[in-house]
């Protein structure tokens, strides 16, 4: 009897050599995985473990667990949790506000010491911790390391003062303002804000001698005096007092005010053309300490107020009130027998009816007050040699440009295409975020962008564009990388290259991060962000490829990108870590779980085969485990080894609708390529 050949199932294999990276999406297209940790796009196609993070000892010479911001395009620049900044290896201590405690004990004993002279031993203490002095009583001088130098004996009284003794000062500080810090670069010098402080970074990387108001300072500068003589008078472009005449009888060589003309004028007398000619006038304005840490040019707003009654007073308080150009400073250094600023004096453009000097006394309440302002704001960038800005507060939604190349002046209006700008938006709600794309700064809203072009004529356009913004909370996740802007809209992650954005981040699936901060590394785009849990994720953009990686749940407050290298700093404290600072990956834990391996078919399918090729690091491991129809996991092989392995896992035949795979293991790992064997099973359930 003859039996009839029975055709063997169907059988189907499926081959995956080029993985996808991330997505976490209710269909997952092949070689894509739906979760994953740790794992990393750098040696695509294939999938690999991404290298150990490298805790940082120093950067820029400041101790990396003190890092509060980073920035510079070449060598980096820090300002530390003191409010120091950090070039070269050198410190500028004390740049910001802060609270400053000194302490002095014996370091045998840990007797109390006396601190003398406190201003000498801040002088010489370049940043917080704890220095030791010892007392060398031939030279009466308390000797400290090459990098702080030494105090003069009489800075530390001790009760008993021995030869040799050893005094450990403690020095601390605190932040008046703990929050986060923006650093901005124009040529070489740095801005701190919202501080509003600058540094010459070139000077600082020297080593060289840093003088305050010249080398570092306040953008914003007050000078006030409400005791000693004010004096109003003509002068020269250069501060030299001019004799001046309201009759045009005055001798040649003299200065006429001439007050027949509609408004008057300054004339003086040409031999040349037997004329009197008009010519500018100044009026020199002196005021002790009216001229420290000013030059000239800069924009300056004055502000008198006299409770005398000496004649001339009503003349300064209604004309003189307001914004000046100071064409001229001159600031007193003083000598031994004269303070410093006492001889101090600002020359202003302006006519003065003549000399008007009064003597201010505390009581009467008299006030000068000299200040060069600087715009609060919300977000600082630099594009075109200037500095720009933004602020909405419910009552101001302007923008700001400084004078060109002066990050100094903000209010210096002459008509000239040099001046500063200043601009009112009429599009509501507070700014999110600002960059610069293309020479153009742009000031984000979360449904808005205002665009602005400059202009080297001194005409700058800007332009409000109703986009996908910047979402509150995620300034920091603003990146320019190959010519592209990324940053975290209410959407998710845009790109916009100037025209309009595009949403690259629909991998990331429907849950709604907030709160973004990323960095980059070459192409790669880095960034963390908060769940709807909580939780941090750190997620890699490769925007070569356009594929999602994420890694895990590292949180970080600021990145620093340096040529092919990138840090992080972490948001609660800690070290500053170097991405893939290592050249392996060990002991770095990472998993991997696929999408559905089996097509969504009616008919129920066996998976009988699968089949791994990888190349694990020495010491690593791999396990491998299946779900079936969303089921536990469960365990059907390990992989250990050094070398490329290729091997095959026999599965149990068992009927599905839905398989899953979970790879996942410990140390350096690159995934090759996936193939599984399906065989078709019947329509029943």
């Amino acid at each position: 009897m003859r039996y009839p050949n029975l055709k063997a199932p169907a059988r189907k294999r499926i081959q995956i050599d080029r993985f996808r990276g991330y997505e976490h999406l209710p269909a997952v297209s092949a070689g894509a995985f739906w979760d994953m940790e740790n794992l990393s796009g750098e040696l695509a196609p294939h999938l690999s473990v991404r290298r150990r993070r490298v805790p940082a000892e120093e950067i820029g010479g400041c101790p990396a667990d003190r890092v509060l911001a980073i920035g510079g395009r070449g060598e980096p620049v820090v300002l530390d949790s003191s409010g120091s900044l950090w070039c070269g290896g050198h410190a500028l201590p004390r740049l910001l506000e802060c609270s400053v405690s000194l302490e002095a004990r014996e370091e045998a004993g840990d007797a109390p010491v006396e601190i003398a002279d406190g201003e000498a031993v801040l002088s010489c203490l370049p940043t917080a911790g704890i220095y030791l002095f010892r007392y060398e009583a031939r030279t009466n001088r308390w000797l400290g390391d090459q990098a702080i130098g030494n105090l003069p004996g009489a800075a530390l009284a001790p009760t008993v003062l021995r030869d040799g003794m050893t005094v450990a000062l403690h020095h601390s500080v605190s932040l008046l303002n703990k929050g986060p810090r923006q650093l901005v670069f124009l040529g070489g010098w740095v801005c701190v804000f919202p501080d509003g402080r600058y540094v010459n970074t070139g000077r600082l990387r020297q080593d060289q001698l840093m003088e305050e108001g010249t080398d570092y300072g306040s953008i914003a500068q007050t000078n006030s005096c409400s005791l000693g003589g004010v004096r109003f008078e003509p002068c020269g472009p250069d501060g030299t007092p001019w004799e001046v005449s309201w009759s045009d009888t005055a001798p040649a060589g003299g200065y006429w005010v001439d007050s027949g003309e509609e408004s008057p004028c300054l004339r003086s007398w040409s031999q040349s053309q037997n004329a009197w000619v008009e010519t500018a006038s100044y009026v020199r304005c002196a005021v002790p300490g009216i001229a420290r840490h000013l030059r000239a040019g800069d924009g300056v707003e004055l502000f008198c107020r006299f409770g005398t009654n000496q004649g001339g007073e009503a003349e300064l308080e209604a004309l003189w009130t307001g914004s000046h150009q100071l064409t001229a400073a001159y600031h007193d250094p003083g000598s031994q027998n004269r303070a410093e600023g006492t001889g101090d004096y600002v020359v202003l453009p302006g006519l003065i009816s003549g000399a008007i000097e009064i003597e201010m006394t505390w009581h009467e309440q008299s006030l000068v007050t000299l200040t060069r302002p600087l715009p609060v704001m919300d977000y600082v960038v630099e594009a075109g040699n200037r500095l720009w800005g933004c602020r909405y507060d419910g009552q101001i939604n302007e923008l700001y440009g400084c004078k060109l190349g002066d990050f100094r002046n903000w209010s210096v209006f002459a008509g000239l295409s040099t001046d500063s700008y200043r601009v009112s938006r009429g599009h509501e709600g507070p700014y999110t975020g600002a960059a610069v794309l293309g020479g153009c700064p742009l000031f984000f809203r979360a449904d808005s962008l205002e665009k602005l072009f400059p202009s080297a004529a001194g005409d700058h356009g800007v332009t409000t564009l109703s986009i996908s913004g910047i979402e509150p909370g995620s300034a920091a996740s603003a990146l320019v990388i190959r010519d592209r802007l990324y940053y975290k809209g209410r959407g998710g992650i845009f790109c916009y290259n100037g025209t309009l954005p595009v949403l690259v981040s629909g991998a990331l699936g429907r849950e709604p991060y907030r709160n973004a901060v990323a960095g980059a590394k070459g192409s790669r785009y880095y960034v963390s962000m908060e769940d709807s849990r909580g939780l941090d994720n750190l997620f890699v953009l490769d925007t070569d490829t356009g594929l999602w990686y994420r890694e895990d749940r590292q949180p970080f407050a600021a990145a620093y990108s340096q040529q092919d290298r990138l840090w992080l700093l972490p948001e609660r404290g800690g070290p500053l870590l170097q991405v893939d600072g290592a050249e392996d990956s060990r002991e770095v834990a990472w998993y991997a779980e696929t999408g559905d391996l089996v097509p969504a078919l009616c008919t129920r399918r066996y998976v009988t085969r699968l089949q791994l090729e990888a190349i694990l690091e020495s010491g690593a491991e791999m396990r491998i485990f299946v779900s079936y129809d969303g089921g536990p996991w469960l365990w059907k092989g390990d992989f250990m080894g050094n070398s490329i392995r290729a091997r095959t896992f026999p599965l149990w035949p068992r009927r599905c609708q839905r398989l899953r795979l979970r790879l996942e293991g410990r140390g350096g790992m690159e995934l090759l390529q996936l193939s599984w064997l399906t065989e078709r099973g019947s329509d029943q359930g």
